[in-house]
C-alpha cells in the first residue's frame, strides 16, 4: 500500500479547512488544531502519573478574552484580528509547552552535566572563564542580561510587527516551528537531563530558581507545582532555537524582499542573545550547538516538506487569503 506523501497531506489539509471554513472563524487553524493536541497529551499524560500544576486564571482569561476579540473583529479589521489571534496562540503554547517540558523530566534518567562540561572542554570552551569575564565587566553583564531576557518582548514585537505587515503566515509559520522543534527538544532533555553549569559551577539563588522544580520533577510522584513555571531544560537550549527562528521569520520582509531595517535590529539583538546564553542563561556550550542543529533542521524540514507540511499549508492559507 502507498504511503501518502507529505503534498498529499498539505492538500487535504487545505480541503479539509476550506470545506469546513474554518479560516473565517480562526486564521490560524493548524496551530489551534496542534495546541489542541498539547494539550490533551499534557493533560492525560498529567493524570497518569499524578502531576498537578496549579494554572493562574490570567493565562486562560487572556486567552478567551484575545480569541473572543479575534472572533469579533475579523470582518472588520483583519490585521488587528490577526495580532490578538496570534497573542492568544502564544499564551497557548508556553502554557502547554512549559507542561510538557515539566512531564518529560519526570523520567528522571541519569544526569550528564559531566559529559556536557567534557565535551565543553574537548571543544576549547570553559564555562567558568566565560562567567567570571562577564561578570567582571558590569556594563557587558547589563547588555548581556537585557538581550537574554528580551525573549518574551521579542516574540511579542514579532506578532504584533507580521500582523501588521498583513504576514500572519508568517507568524504561524513561527509557532509552528516552535512547536515542532520543542517536540524534539523534549525527548533529547528527557533522556538527557542536565542540571546545568550553574548547578556544577555554582551560582547566585537568582541564577538557580529552576532547581527545586527541576529536582523535585526527579525526586518521584506525587508533584504539585504553582505557577510561576520555570525554564528547566538545559540540553538542547530552546533559546537558542528561538533566537534563529525568530531571526529566520523576518525575512523577505523589507523593501526588495530583503530583511529590512526591523529584521536586521532583530537579528543583532538575537546575535546578542546567542553569546548571553552560555554566561547568563546557565547553558552548556553544547547546549547551543544542539539548539542550533534542532532550528536548522526545522526550517530545512519545513522549506522541503520532509518534517512539518503543516508549515506549507498555512503559507497556502495565506496565499489564499491575498487573492481574495
Amino acid at each position: 500500500m502507498r504511503a501518502p506523501n507529505m503534498l498529499s497531506i498539505r492538500n487535504r489539509l487545505l480541503l479539509c479547512f476550506k470545506t469546513m471554513r474554518i479560516d473565517n472563524i480562526v486564521g490560524q487553524p493548524v496551530s489551534w488544531a496542534l495546541l489542541s493536541a498539547f494539550f490533551i497529551i499534557d493533560v492525560l499524560w498529567s493524570s497518569i502519573i499524578k502531576l498537578q500544576i496549579r494554572i493562574g486564571w490570567e493565562p486562560p482569561v487572556a486567552t478567551c478574552a484575545l480569541l473572543l476579540l479575534s472572533i469579533s473583529i475579523r470582518g472588520w479589521t483583519r490585521r488587528l484580528s490577526d495580532i490578538a489571534e496570534n497573542i492568544a496562540l502564544w499564551i497557548v503554547f508556553t502554557e502547554t509547552g512549559c507542561l510538557l517540558t515539566y512531564l518529560g523530566a519526570t523520567g528522571a534518567f541519569p544526569l550528564q552535566d559531566n559529559t556536557l562540561a567534557n565535551l565543553d572542554h574537548f571543544l576549547g570552551f570553559d564555562w567558568l572563564a566565560c562567567r567570571n569575564f562577564v561578570v567582571n565587566y558590569p556594563h557587558l553583564h547589563l547588555v548581556l542580561a537585557w538581550a537574554y531576557k528580551s525573549l518574551l518582548w521579542q516574540i511579542l514585537f514579532t506578532v504584533i510587527f507580521l500582523s501588521a505587515l498583513g504576514r500572519s503566515e508568517r507568524c504561524a509559520e513561527l509557532l509552528l516551528l516552535a512547536a515542532f522543534a520543542l517536540l524534539i527538544t523534549v525527548p533529547i532533555a528527557a533522556f538527557w537531563p542536565a542540571l546545568g553549569p550553574f548547578a556544577t559551577f555554582g551560582g547566585d539563588q537568582g541564577l538557580t530558581a529552576y532547581l527545586p522544580h527541576l529536582l523535585a520533577l526527579r525526586a518521584g510522584a506525587p508533584w504539585h507545582f504553582s505557577p510561576p513555571l520555570q525554564g528547566i531544560i538545559t540540553m538542547p537550549s530552546y533559546h537558542t532555537v528561538l533566537a534563529i527562528l525568530l531571526t529566520y521569520a523576518y525575512r523577505g520582509t523589507g523593501p526588495g524582499g530583503g530583511m529590512g531595517p526591523v529584521g536586521w535590529a532583530v537579528a543583532v539583538l538575537n546575535g546578542v542573545m546567542l553569546v548571553a546564553i552560555a554566561p547568563i542563561g546557565g547553558h552548556y556550550f553544547v547546549d547551543m550547538i544542539g539548539g542550533g542543529a534542532i532550528a536548522l533542521l526545522c526550517i530545512l524540514g519545513s522549506r522541503r516538506e520532509l518534517l512539518i507540511p503543516g508549515c506549507q499549508a498555512v503559507a497556502a492559507i495565506g496565499s489564499a487569503r491575498k487573492r481574495r
